[in-house]
């Protein structure tokens, strides 16, 4: 797709555009084009956000049930069977970042969540390997020098690379609610084993 639109308009015109895919179709199908272009962005970000609540309301829960998170966030509806209080919390966060008014930050940050579950998963893949040579592997990573995998060597280069081109605000807000997450979940850990002993008690 990159280099297709860089044949079609050049790069220097790709930068300078504030919609360089509808500009693309606007140069290769003509002016309505872009019109049609602009519709199916609509329907495909709205498709895409609701996925994210569904995902991001799924994780909260899985959280809760593993006590990861507060226990009351993994109540499931009896009449919808769905997990109700997890998906409000996902609803009223991203509300939250709606509400900003500024698309490029909240998908700047966005971003970054997704770049960090990517490094997580490469560099579990890197440590499994050292720490956990034996274990079952249903599926194994090719490209490997000796214990050593390449391709989650190349995707955390390509995490690096993405990172540091996130805009300023957007990488900080992203830090920012990185750290916070740990914090809680080390003192929602802390707290936890204190409020099962005072149950007990």
């Amino acid at each position: 797709m990159a280099i297709a639109s860089i044949s079609v308009l050049g790069w220097q015109a790709l930068s300078g555009s504030d919609a360089p895919l509808a500009a693309v179709a606007s140069e290769v199908l003509g002016g309505r084009a872009e019109d049609f272009i602009v519709v199916v962005a609509l329907f495909s970000t709205g498709n895409t956000i609701l996925l994210l609540l569904v995902a991001a309301s799924r994780l909260i829960y899985g959280m809760a049930a593993t006590r990861a998170l507060p226990r009351f966030l993994a109540w499931v509806h009896p009449g919808m069977r769905t997990p109700a209080r997890a998906i409000v919390l996902a609803l009223v966060v991203s509300a939250g970042f709606a509400l900003s008014g500024d698309i490029g930050l909240v998908a700047g940050a966005t971003n970054f969540a997704v770049f960090i579950g990517f490094a997580a998963v490469s560099l579990s893949l890197i440590v499994l390997r050292f720490t956990h040579p034996d274990l079952p592997r249903p599926f194994r990573v090719p490209f490997s020098l000796g214990r050593l995998p390449l391709l989650p060597i190349v995707a955390l280069a390509s995490v690096a690379f993405m990172t540091a081109n996130l805009e300023r605000d957007a990488l900080l807000i992203g830090v920012g609610l990185f750290v916070s997450g740990l914090v809680a979940m080390e003192v929602f850990s802390l707290w936890r084993p204190l409020q099962e002993r005072g149950a007990a008690q």
